[in-house]
């Protein structure tokens, strides 16, 4: 009931307002007329009267519940577009495809590399996967970029310095020899 009543944010009206061409008079209205002490004054109409208004209050409602509908979809088509990026892939580009893993299908994972066959349509590509061909969507796909073999560079983690013959005047190398002691820090008189 309070559901139905209640005005919603992308139509403007109530549920039941929409579908009745009025507001409900549900438990907090009445609470509000009791507190308040309005009083409210039963309008007095002929069946055809009350046909006709009702007629004209529907069509007026939902022509303007059609306007706020499409004002809400535009502002949410903004938020939901705020952070996407354009995807395009070339025929013979190679992606990555994000499907369900072999143990559980609602996990899934970028798998690949698959050749891009071709662009069906927006934003559909027909890609190649393993012994057949299917369709997705450019959200379901990553563009791969190959290394070449020669192009990969192994660093460990540890990094160790060894210095040439002719670096060590210019750097001043560790020594583990201690050179200075505790009479040798000057304090403040």
């Amino acid at each position: 009931m309070v559901y139905r009543e209640v005005k919603q944010d992308s139509l403007g009206y109530s549920p039941f307002g929409l579908l009745y061409g009025r507001t409900v008079r549900g438990p907090m209205s009445i609470l509000r007329e009791l507190t308040t002490n309005e009083k409210v004054e039963p309008e007095v109409k002929t069946t055809y009267e009350y046909v006709l208004d009702l007629k004209d209050r529907l069509q007026s409602t939902c022509e303007l519940a059609q306007i706020e509908l499409q004002k809400s979809q535009i502002r949410q088509k903004k938020y939901y577009d705020r952070k996407t990026k354009i995807r395009n892939f070339e025929k013979g580009d190679e992606g990555l495809v994000l499907l369900p893993i072999d143990s559980n299908k609602l996990l899934l994972q970028w798998k690949g590399p698959f050749e891009i066959l071709e662009r069906v349509r927006g934003d559909d590509y027909r890609i190649q996967l393993v012994g057949r061909t299917k369709t997705f969507h450019a959200n379901m796909l990553k563009k791969y970029w190959s290394r070449e073999h020669e192009d990969r560079v192994h660093v460990s983690h540890a990094m160790v310095f060894e210095p040439d013959e002719g670096d060590e005047d210019e750097l001043s190398l560790f020594t583990s020899a201690q050179t200075e002691t505790y009479k040798d820090v000057k304090v403040n008189p």
